[in-house]
């Protein structure tokens, strides 16, 4: 059933803890530690030039710009934030930040002035690394919150101040030490939500939480490429994996929707993608660059994926191991996998649609949300998690909602896990709605409608009605050059496929595209609102 060690006890999965080994002096102290002895590895590799870095260059430079920071009078506590897209001096900002005590907070380039501002409102950053076309952007932002914060722009400024300043060299590189912590339980960054059910909310990760990283990356993974942004956990999580194993990290500024298999120009053993970007790449045509001979590994995360769909990406890359991951931004660790090992693999393909089976040092059950009992196989609830991975918190926010009575994390998510320990996603219980008495879950309707041919994503949310509290809407996008589909086909469809209660009461809506979060996914929130401001 499992390689993992495990047991049962009333419902509740308990995996076996692997034991604190976490370094006891903080992140900044395991970085240092670990770039020091990778020091004339590849960190990083340009994926256009192919030009390299190594971890004693970056670690260099991480040293230089953590002493300018002190010496601008910022000590620990205070709060820096990033604004850009990748490039070899994206991760400097966030390692000096654990080699000093100060606390980060990235924004992203793609937010609306509205969204970064309420960002920055929380964490107020005396400083800001920001690439050079975003510096409008950001000035907008500040002006919007009405407060000083530097600007430090990434390559040459006549405005502000540019970050050649800070990797200069410094009298007192040679000796320097990065900042031991008093308490592993304190902050180490803080990540923002992707908000596609709301604002972004701060997410505290403790050093703790980021230093209890498992290590599920094999050693025959030797380049690793993901498209985070470095305003996303991913990105922590994959330079750490880096950090802590090193080898290099391909680095492109951000995915080519035109050119998308750009990635794997490059050897590239390992690649993350979010499932659009992912069914978007297979479903372009490939260059004559392109390389799949390495490709041993493309994990899919961040939407829900649809068996026809996994089976999509599978035929384009019939050599790789394509693999689910569950993840949520509250939890610095994956929760959900299966082990690069030929038992997972093998399990995963039994198992198309999972989400995955269980993880080393994370225990696990299925909740009946309305009496709180423990459910077992096959029974559908919310799944809940305990690690030393779990967030410990919102950044100046009361987050107690967000654990049950006993500590565990509600992870929002409707559930169950089969009798091979293997967990199927149902639904979010915040996307599922109620018609008349009935409630309605959106991706039993929504992968019914992506089985028709012409469909490539769609989305069904509920439309207030008056008598009967929601109707279900579908937004329906289109695969290009597919043949023509109606409206009243899809709802005719819908209807001969499921009882009376899902038939789609609030009609189809046809969309060139839809509004994304920043992490990649379909802004369910903004959607809906849009809809109901007759913006679609």
């Amino acid at each position: 059933m499992s390689e993992i060690k495990y047991k049962i006890l009333d419902n509740v999965i308990y995996t076996d803890d692997p034991g604190d080994n976490s370094d006891p002096k903080g992140v900044g102290h395991f970085y240092y530690t670990r770039m020091i002895q990778n020091r004339d590895k590849i960190a990083q590799i340009d994926g256009y030039t192919k030009e390299e870095d190594t971890f004693g260059s970056l670690l260099q430079r991480s040293v230089r710009t953590a002493l300018t920071l002190l010496d601008k009078g910022l000590k620990p506590g205070d709060h820096i934030s990033l604004c850009t897209n990748h490039h070899f001096n994206s991760p400097v900002p966030h390692i000096a930040s654990f080699f000093t005590g100060l606390i980060m907070g990235a924004i992203e380039p793609k937010m609306s002035v509205k969204d970064a501002a309420h960002v920055l409102k929380q964490t107020l950053p005396k400083i800001i690394f920001v690439t050079s076309e975003a510096v409008t952007f950001v000035e907008k932002v500040i002006e919007l919150i009405g407060t000083k914060i530097e600007i430090v722009v990434f390559d040459q400024t006549e405005q502000h101040t540019s970050f050649f300043d800070f990797i200069r060299p410094h009298k007192d590189e040679d000796s320097f030490k990065p900042k031991e912590v008093e308490n592993l339980n304190e902050t180490a960054i803080i990540v923002f939500s992707s908000g596609s059910t709301g604002m972004p909310k701060g997410i505290c990760y403790s050093h703790r939480n980021m230093l209890c990283l498992t290590k599920t990356t094999q050693d025959y993974l030797k380049v690793l490429y993901s498209i985070a942004n470095p305003y996303w956990n991913v990105f922590i999580i994959c330079l750490q994996a880096s950090i802590d194993r090193g080898f290099p990290r391909i680095v492109y500024p951000c995915f080519n929707e035109k050119d998308p298999w750009t990635l794997f120009y490059q050897h590239v053993d390992h690649a993350f993608l979010n499932t659009l970007q992912a069914l978007h790449m297979v479903r372009s045509k490939k260059t004559e660059h392109v390389n799949l001979e390495h490709v041993k590994v493309l994990s899919i995360g961040g939407n829900p994926i649809t068996a026809k769909q996994f089976d999509e990406v599978k035929l384009a890359l019939p050599h790789t191991i394509v693999l689910q991951v569950y993840s949520q931004s509250e939890s610095f660790n994956s929760i959900l996998g299966f082990p690069l090992t030929p038992f997972g693999i093998q399990l995963s393909q039994k198992n198309v649609g999972s989400a995955g089976t269980i993880l080393d040092g994370m225990s696990y059950k299925i909740v009946d949300i309305k009496t709180e009992k423990n459910l077992g196989p096959n029974e559908v609830g919310e799944l809940r998690i305990k690690s030393r991975s779990q967030f410990i918190g919102y950044f100046n926010k009361d987050s107690t909602e967000c654990f049950d009575f006993d500590g565990w994390l509600k992870t929002g998510d409707l559930c169950y896990y089969n009798e091979n320990l293997c967990f199927y996603i149902v639904d979010r219980i915040r996307e599922t709605f109620k018609f008349s008495i009935y409630h309605i879950s959106p991706i039993e309707i929504e992968n019914a409608i992506l089985s028709l041919e012409p469909v490539e994503t769609a989305i069904v949310i509920g439309i207030p009605h008056e008598t009967d509290i929601c109707h279900p809407m579908a937004i329906v996008k289109l695969k290009s050059n597919a043949k023509e589909i109606s409206a009243k086909e899809i709802i005719k469809y819908v209807e001969d496929n499921f009882e009376n209660k899902n038939r789609l009461r609030g009609g189809v809506k046809f969309v060139d595209n839809f509004p994304m979060t920043v992490t990649g996914k379909i802004n369910r929130f903004k959607l809906k609102k849009m809809v109901l401001n007759n913006q679609i």
